[in-house]
């Protein structure tokens, strides 16, 4: 992020979307059969020709989630709940590219939207 500013909202925007890691809660769904790998949309790597491990399963707000379905990102909805499924670890979530992208895509919209409306 460019500034002390945008780093704040960013990081807000991250809280206020990515709000809850459930991962024991989805791999013991898993585990017990109550979902199914093959629930997960996104999780085969076309280009890889293998799936891809999903190290943490977050709860998003489901603009997010289809934002993350769009960036060919894990994502598993089911009438228990909606996760995304992340597959990276080891930092925060907020240093996550593909969050970085999609904020940056919805904040130049917003721009757009505005000088519109002027």
């Amino acid at each position: 992020m460019q500034d002390v500013r945008n780093e704040r909202e960013y990081r807000e925007w991250v809280e206020a979307k990515v709000t809850h890691s459930q991962s024991i809660l989805v791999e013991e769904l898993l585990k017990r059969g109550i979902l199914s790998i093959e629930d997960v949309i996104n999780i085969y790597d076309e280009e890889e020709e293998e799936y891809r491990e999903v190290f943490e399963w977050w709860i998003v707000d489901s603009w997010l989630l289809d934002a993350l379905e769009r960036e060919g990102k894990p994502v598993l909805r089911s009438k228990y709940g909606a996760w995304w499924g992340r597959t990276t670890t080891g930092q925060n979530r907020r240093h996550d590219d593909v969050l970085q992208r999609i904020y940056r895509r919805e904040l130049k919209e917003g721009r757009r939207r505005e000088s519109r409306e002027e």
